[in-house]
């Protein structure tokens, strides 16, 4: 089993605005970065709301979205 360390932190497992979760996220992202976000029944609408805005914004930048294992090969 591999150990893996985010870099930015989403603030949204005790969070009640998920306009500042996204822009925490958006505004911590670098190439290879890994965010650390929860889908914990008291986290999930905002979670969910941050997603929604997240995942275009970081494409729209040119990220792309690939699974530990791959970013781990590099």
């Amino acid at each position: 089993m591999t150990a893996v360390q985010w870099d930015v932190v989403s603030g949204d497992a005790f969070a009640r605005d998920g306009e500042a979760v996204a822009e925490q996220v958006l505004a911590g992202v670098r190439p290879g970065s890994v965010v650390v976000m929860h889908c914990t029944r008291s986290a999930a609408p905002v979670t969910e709301q941050a997603v929604l805005r997240i995942v275009p914004e970081l494409r729209e930048r040119g990220y792309r979205f690939v699974k530990v294992s791959e970013l781990m090969k590099r």
